[in-house]
């Protein structure tokens, strides 16, 4: 075993033990959420040690979209073209979601379409649906549209897709589901197991917070991301939590809601496709917007096809620093070859 390798397996294990341990102490923990974080640690293992690489499959029927994905403004026609080439590339539909007046450099939907309209790109054609942007070259084509992440008053993060006027942060989560809804946007919980700090989470868990969300946030999104590729090393666990979770939520009640997968991706244009969903083919071209955004949520009200694999720790320890940090390594951190980290 490698240096690396061995780096991560010590802080898959002596992370989880610690983590277990307060969850344990303060949750009484149940037998079944047990389980899932057994099935999630085995899981983050074999991606993290084992399988560093993978194959996502593709479906004849369906297509793969990325719900949860997060941009950097490009600088430059050539930073641009790049994010251009991994999207045609690697997935056929990707959100293109903003952390609003949070983060100043996160790439907005409405801004990607202002830069592309302004700077033409050879071999690429893009086509203005309104709330989809239809990206096209001669072999492939792939969609982008706006997605906005927002944080509640009461911590939770709520998503809203397909939305036209921007929702502010530390609003109630009851009035930022019914602004989505005044959109005729798309909701969806987003990782319930971590509402604040992803490192302190587990030494200050909430439990009525969790109750708070089954009854009052659950029922009205379309959706929960009940996995989150970047909750990796001891932050698997945060994943095991949202499909208990949901579990516990579904066992309740006859509204059911379904879990989804995100990649989570900090502006690393490598394996964006690595988490996300297959929702029923569609023809891009032929159909409008709002044809679209309906389509997704029928299908958002039944069991989807989720692809589930965690990041790869080097790389989600990179994204998490603090911009001057990455400087270190590379052009602003962004779109610079560090291979060793991608390997």
């Amino acid at each position: 075993m490698n240096r690396r390798k061995f780096l991560e397996l010590s802080l898959i294990t002596i992370g989880s033990i610690l983590s277990y341990n307060q969850l344990f102490a303060k949750e009484k923990m149940e037998s079944k959420l047990s389980e899932k974080i057994k099935e999630e640690f085995e899981k983050c293992l074999i991606d993290n040690i084992i399988l560093c690489s993978y194959t996502r499959p593709n479906y004849t029927d369906y297509y793969f979209d990325n719900p949860h994905a997060h941009f950097k403004i490009p600088e430059d026609k050539q930073e641009l073209e790049q994010i251009l080439q991994a999207i045609i590339q690697n997935i056929d539909s990707t959100s293109i979601t903003d952390w609003s007046t949070n983060v100043k450099d996160c790439l907005s939907y409405h801004q990607f379409k202002k830069i592309l309209k302004e700077n033409k790109i050879k071999g690429y054609d893009i086509i203005d649906k309104g709330l989809i942007t239809l990206i096209q070259t001669n072999d492939k084509q792939s969609i982008i549209y706006p997605s906005q992440e927002i944080r509640t008053k009461q911590e939770f993060h709520i998503t809203s897709q397909f939305y036209s006027i921007p929702i502010k942060d530390f609003l109630d989560a009851n009035q930022v589901i019914s602004l989505i809804k005044a959109q005729n946007g798309i909701s969806i919980l987003e990782h319930p197991g971590t509402k604040d700090h992803p490192i302190l989470e587990y030494w200050f868990t909430n439990i009525k917070k969790r109750e708070f969300a089954k009854k009052e946030i659950v029922p009205k999104v379309n959706a929960v991301e009940t996995f989150n590729s970047m909750n990796t090393l001891y932050m698997f666990l945060s994943n095991a939590i949202a499909k208990e979770f949901l579990e516990e939520y579904n066992s309740i009640t006859e509204n059911k809601k379904y879990g989804i997968a995100g990649s989570d991706m900090h502006y690393s244009l490598s394996k964006m496709d690595r988490a996300g969903i297959y929702l029923p083919k569609i023809d891009f071209l032929k159909f409008t917007d709002k044809d679209i955004i309906q389509a997704k949520k029928e299908a958002l009200k039944l069991r989807v096809k989720t692809f589930e694999h965690y990041r790869d720790a080097p790389r989600f320890l990179y994204e998490m620093l603090p911009s001057k940090f990455k400087e270190m390594f590379g052009k602003k951190g962004t779109f610079s070859n560090i291979s060793a980290l991608n390997q």
